[in-house]
């Protein structure tokens, strides 16, 4: 889950269009989908936490491993 705290990134979602994003937009990618940001025209700061632990105590991590 990622919070942008300044700036406007694009995140690009592995199969989806490009989503340009603002101060206080909130997204989830799945952990399984490749991504990645870009900004440009000036530097951006997300916040980032992940729900992996509570996905563990529930039985519902999905991993591969190559």
């Amino acid at each position: 889950v990622f919070v942008v705290i300044e700036g406007e990134p694009t995140v690009i979602v592995e199969g989806s269009a490009p989503v340009v994003l603002g101060p206080n937009d909130v997204f989830a990618v799945p952990g399984w989908l490749r991504h990645r940001f870009e900004s440009s025209s000036s530097d951006s700061i997300l916040f980032s936490f992940s729900d992996r632990p509570v996905h563990e105590k529930l039985g519902l991590l999905r991993e591969e491993r190559s």
